[in-house]
């Protein structure tokens, strides 16, 4: 009971921060409103995509890259060899939009780094001169025309390291796996806040060409497992802070079995534990005590109703409130869907009723 009491307690606190965060992104989306950088004097930019084999409906997640509204960009799509099923649709989108300075890189073969990282070594290691800003996109992710101008906007302020977006999964049918993936996803994304210590994102993030050179991100990605957190350990021991862009939350399909939806969560857990503990720390028990707080409280009920104890009320209530905390904060993450992918109402429908009312069996699969 005391455990579900601190339940409690941290649930109205990351109430309250989902309430600052879909305040702060309807604001910030609203100052967004018909700005445009679609003039040749912009500052140059290079964009990587780095590519492996065919992620689901790739073609039109790499097609808005070529009609970003930014006027002056060159692309650099990676991959790791010729023969990957993705250099067609690259070539096709290539032949198809001449007017996009284009690149296709093929990286090779790596033994001693993550096969990303290494792609973006190779393809940031002999850059123009004239490029005074680096972005990159995963190919999974399908981006807004103004989703280029919006990432590089903040990156004016010179307290401003790295300006990073994030994901909102949309899934592709109606499933379990598919339901309980957006449903944490999406509260990872609600935790981003224009104030925090926010991890970057590598599917959606961009940095200044001075300040990747400065930090040496370049050589620190040698041997490295992820490109994001590597990024965000170096911009901050650097005294600089990463931004997120609310204009910047992108769509990203998807569509898993429950392995494989089971084997990305730990995938990415594994990943930010080794890079990020102190983090990881702080995630796992928030995570511990939502749980053991719910789960427990609710075992608590059932064993003093069972046996006619008269203090079964008070697990009970305790349950109750933290499933009316979390069906709020779900309220908040549905406002946010709509706000981030207003085209997307249909698709999210289910998913965000599923989220609504099982919030409790996503956060036991997430401690998990």
């Amino acid at each position: 009971m005391v455990l579900a009491g601190l339940a409690l307690l941290e649930a109205c606190l990351l109430g309250c921060q989902s309430w600052e965060h879909r305040r702060s992104a309807r604001k910030r989306l609203q100052g967004c409103a018909g700005r445009s950088m679609a003039t040749t004097d912009s500052p140059r930019v290079a964009l990587f995509a780095p590519c492996k084999g065919l992620d689901l409906g790739l073609k039109e997640n790499l097609r808005p890259l070529f009609c970003q509204d930014y006027g002056n960009y060159q692309l650099h799509f990676i991959v790791e060899s010729s023969g990957d099923p993705a250099c067609p649709i690259i070539g096709e989108l290539m032949a198809e939009y001449p007017q996009v300075p284009s690149h296709l890189v093929i990286a090779g073969e790596t033994t001693d780094t993550g096969l990303k990282v290494h792609g973006l070594r190779v393809a940031t290691g002999n850059i123009s001169p004239e490029v005074r800003m680096l972005a990159f996109i995963d190919s999974d992710a399908r981006p807004r025309p103004e989703w280029l101008g919006q990432l590089l906007r903040r990156l004016d302020d010179p307290k401003v390291g790295i300006v990073t977006g994030y994901r909102w999964f949309v899934p592709e049918r109606p499933s379990w796996a598919n339901h309980l993936l957006h449903s944490i996803n999406a509260t990872a994304a609600s935790l981003y806040s224009p104030k925090g210590l926010n991890p970057v994102w590598g599917g959606s993030w961009a940095i200044r060409r001075d300040l990747f050179d400065q930090i040496g991100l370049h050589a620190t990605w040698k041997g490295a497992l992820t490109d994001d957190l590597v990024a965000t350990n170096l911009v901050r021991q650097a005294g600089f802070r990463v931004e997120f862009e609310p204009a910047c939350m992108i769509a990203s399909p998807v569509d898993h079995s429950f392995v494989a939806m089971f084997r990305f969560l730990r995938r990415q857990y594994l990943i930010g534990r080794h890079y990020m503990p102190g983090l990881w720390t702080v995630t796992l028990l928030a995570t511990t005590l939502t749980v053991v707080g719910f789960w427990g409280a609710l075992v608590i009920a059932g064993v003093a109703l069972k046996t006619d104890s008269p203090g079964a009320w008070w697990p009970a209530l305790a349950c109750l409130s933290l499933y009316g905390l979390g069906m709020f904060r779900a309220s908040i993450r549905r406002d946010l869907a709509h706000l981030y992918l207003p085209g997307q109402r249909d698709a999210l429908s289910r998913a965000i009723r599923f989220d609504f009312w099982t919030t409790p069996l996503a956060a036991l699969l997430n401690w998990a």
